[in-house]
Formats: C-alpha cells, sequence, structure tokens
C-alpha cells in the first residue's frame, strides 16, 4: 500500500517494506478449498446425472408396463423435463460447491485441511441439488429419501 497524500511517496500502514525483505500481504482471490469443492462437486454430478438418468428408465419402465396393462395412468416420459431438472441441478451443484467453500473461510472450519473444507462443501451442495433435480421432477425429496 503506498501513501501518495505529499510530494514523496511513502511505505503505508501495510508492515510491507521492501528494503527489509517482507512481502506486502495479498488479497486471497482463491481459496484452496473451493479447488477442492470443485472437484468433489464434478463427481457428484456424475452422481446427479446417474440419478436422473435412473428415474427416467424407472418412469420409462412404469409408463411401458401401465400401456401393456391398458391402465393408461401414467403419463409418458418428458425428456426435455428431465434436462431441465438436470441442468438446474448442476448449477445448483457447482455454484453451491464453490460458494459454500467459500464461506467456510469465515467459519471454525477454516482451521481444517482445504480438502475436508471442499469435501465438505461439496457434500452440503450435492444434496441442494439432488433436492432440486428431484423437486424440478415433481418428487418430494423427503418421500424419496424415506420410502
Amino acid at each position: 500500500m503506498v501513501n501518495v497524500n505529499g510530494p514523496a511517496a511513502t511505505a503505508g500502514t501495510s508492515g510491507a517494506d521492501p528494503a527489509d525483505g517482507r512481502r506486502a500481504p495479498r488479497a486471497a482471490s482463491w481459496h484452496p478449498g473451493v479447488g477442492w469443492a470443485l472437484m468433489f462437486a464434478a463427481v457428484t454430478t456424475v452422481g446427479l446425472a446417474l440419478l436422473a438418468w435412473g428415474l427416467l428408465i424407472a418412469h420409462a419402465l412404469t409408463y411401458g408396463s401401465a400401456e401393456v396393462l391398458r391402465s393408461g395412468s401414467v403419463a409418458p416420459p418428458d425428456e426435455a423435463r428431465y434436462r431441465l431438472a438436470l441442468l438446474l441441478a448442476v448449477v445448483v451443484n457447482l455454484a453451491s460447491a464453490s460458494a459454500l467453500a467459500g464461506l467456510a473461510r469465515h467459519t471454525p472450519a477454516r482451521t481444517w485441511r482445504p480438502s475436508l473444507q471442499g469435501l465438505s462443501a461439496a457434500v452440503l451442495a450435492a444434496v441442494a441439488a439432488g433436492c432440486t433435480l428431484l423437486l424440478t421432477l415433481g418428487i418430494d425429496p423427503v418421500h424419496f429419501v424415506t420410502a
């Protein structure tokens, strides 16, 4: 930090003086926990895609069985709805994982290793993204887990 309030520029109050060899403190623009969270979130994104695919297959099998039995009470699967649900889940997963890992710097978790910060952020983000996926498809997440 440089103070230019007079004719001569002087070192400010940052405590860093080039003459004594200390470095000036840098603003932390990237936290290692965010990188770990995004790596773990990439893995959970694959899990979300498998969940969406499994739900689509289950819906298609249920619809096919209903057609064979001529009950007709099951609507055909809508691929666009499943794509939208997966897209929303991926966005929620990646955005909330990076945001939660960034917020971990301001909690008692700041003393954890960055990999644990990222893992905890990614797990919470995966839960939120899974709920987003299920709610977009019209499935109650609590009933889905407890059934």
